[in-house]
């Protein structure tokens, strides 16, 4: 009878290995969990545990899972990878191409520990760690398919969009299954594909070895393929199969962001601002440049690092890092945000000047740097009190274009809310509540950046911008596209181009997809931003 426990976690450990191959994430998950109550220091259920939870979004989870599941048997080199990538998604790239590397010491031609530390090094900033890393794996095995398609983005970062093609090329060229270098090359404005290319896309399509995220990346590239053919409703037929993809085991980015909102709202007031003055760093480095997603982050990130006075950072990972690990951080009992009301000025001059020494690291002479992370708007509370001198830029954005442009690109994991109109428009109002909270309590200096009048009004904006950061007019800010920069998001083609246009309106084309969601995001569109009551 003692035994029963233990084979009862096998069995369940077992069919959670099953239904993971199966893409049942949730009831492996949920299967593991108990397992782990029969059995707890079961080291393959911690590290099995924590793959679900990735798979799942849930990177805190994953990583807990993961270091619990290394803490009893740390020879577990394929547990040490995973915690690696989870720690990738997480942000936390330091951490994440470190551990990468221990893997890499013990198997220094572990090509998915090369590529993805390749990948780290890229979402962090060093482009050439990344470069060199993609290139060492194609030393070990030229063609390998993953490798070149990553050297590819990265030379797409750079701007160089005719190398880029040229990898992804040589990888569909070395392997004709390879869906998702044969969607890089359909998606590609450097140059449109070939009658081929469409023919062995379909094949693709219609055969059952391509993996999901092959196949949604395939709708992906023929979606916008065909919208720059001038066919949205073929285009919408490929986006809404990506998306339906893509939907299938990720979380909606909308699930329990009521509930964090009101966290929020709930802890930083006028009278927590009140009661903690002005304990933070003075300077005014950082600039904050928050918003949704496909609001003109980028563009404006680019305009500004134009300014010789000004230097751009990219997103950086730092406040959603904090709120994730807000007690390892602090030492604090309370996660955040509600921890936040007991931090003291001691650990606030801290934080700050932790993030204060990445932006020494990224340009060290530039009076005012960057920080483009839209989501950064979840952080703005955090923000005013370790700088409240510190600009935010908020960029806004007609929100019927900003929904369709989420819906057609192929987002990462954390964007769950793009794959669907009504997800996207739960994730919106909870937005506008938090924006107009903010506009309400933070002592910070906060201007709107309106996309339509950046491109309507372009010189005028621009120069109302650099007067929001406290920089003075400088001509070099309006050929913004000359600027050699890396730019890892997926406006780097679009900010290399002088201002345009046809993004404007270009919902109208695709009302059918927004119609369960048209009237309510008009509502939304003309008052004009968060903060401003809705007009009829």
């Amino acid at each position: 009878m003692s035994d029963k426990p233990h084979t009862i976690a096998r069995r369940l450990r077992s069919e959670a290995v099953r239904l993971m191959r199966q893409g049942e994430a949730r009831r492996a998950r949920d299967l593991l969990e108990r397992a782990l109550t029969l059995e707890p220091g079961h080291a393959g259920a911690l590290s099995n545990l924590g793959a679900a939870r990735r798979a799942l979004a849930d990177l805190h989870g994953a990583i807990d899972c993961y270091r619990k599941a290394l803490a009893i048997d740390d020879t577990a080199l394929a547990t040490r990878f995973n915690l690696a990538n989870a720690l990738k998604d997480a942000g936390h790239f330091e951490e994440a191409t470190a551990t990468y590397d221990q893997v890499l010491d013990i198997e220094p031609g572990n090509l998915l520990a090369l590529n993805n530390r390749g990948i780290a090094y890229r979402q962090w900033g060093r482009h050439e760690f990344a470069e060199a890393s993609f290139k060492r794996a194609l030393e070990i095995e030229p063609g390998y398919g993953a490798a070149l398609r990553n050297l590819a983005t990265t030379y797409e970062d750079s701007g160089d969009f005719a190398g880029a093609r040229q990898c992804v090329v040589e990888a569909f060229e070395n392997d004709p299954d390879d869906a998702r270098a044969l969607a890089k090359i359909i998606a590609s404005k450097a140059e449109e594909p070939l009658q081929s290319h469409l023919a062995s896309a379909a094949e693709l399509l219609g055969s059952e070895t391509v993996s999901p995220e092959g196949r949604a990346q395939l709708h992906y590239g023929l979606g916008k393929y065909h919208d720059r053919a001038g066919d949205p409703r073929q285009a919408l037929v490929h986006f809404r199969q990506a998306n339906e993809i893509k939907a299938r085991n990720r979380s909606s980015g909308s699930d329990g962001i009521a509930g964090q909102v009101d966290a929020l709202c709930a802890t930083f007031t006028q009278e927590f601002f009140a009661q903690f003055g002005k304990v933070g760093d003075p300077g005014r480095k950082p600039v904050f440049i928050v918003g949704m997603p496909r609001t003109g982050t980028t563009l404006a990130e680019q305009i500004l690092s134009s300014h010789p006075r000004i230097a751009g950072g990219g997103e950086l990972p730092y406040f959603g890092t904090i709120a994730l690990d807000f007690r390892k951080k602090t030492g604090l009992d309370l996660p955040f945000p509600e921890g936040a009301a007991l931090l003291e000025p001691g650990i606030v001059k801290e934080l700050a000047a932790s993030y204060l020494a990445i932006l020494e690291a990224v340009a060290p002479d530039a009076e005012r740097v960057t920080d483009k992370m839209p989501q950064n708007f979840f952080y703005l509370g955090l923000i005013a009190l370790l700088f409240p001198s510190a600009a935010v830029i908020h960029c806004w954005r007609d929100p019927r274009d900003v929904c369709l442009s989420c819906f057609v690109e192929d987002f990462n994991a954390g964007h769950g809310f793009a794959t669907d109109a009504g997800k996207f428009l739960a994730y919106f109002r909870e937005y506008w509540r938090l924006m107009a909270h903010w506009r309400q309590v933070l002592p910070l200096q906060m201007f709107d950046l309106r996309y339509e009048d950046l491109v309507v009004d372009h010189e005028n904006t621009c120069r109302t911008l650099l007067d929001a950061v406290g920089c003075a007019w400088d001509p070099q800010c309006l050929r913004f596209y000359e600027q050699q920069r890396n730019v890892a998001t997926p406006s780097r083609w679009q900010v290399r181009q002088p201002i345009y246009s046809s993004s404007i309106g270009r919902w109208q084309r695709f009302t059918d997809y927004l119609a369960p969601v048209l009237t309510e995001l008009s509502e939304f569109a003309r008052a004009g931003r968060p903060g401003q009551q809705k007009t009829a």
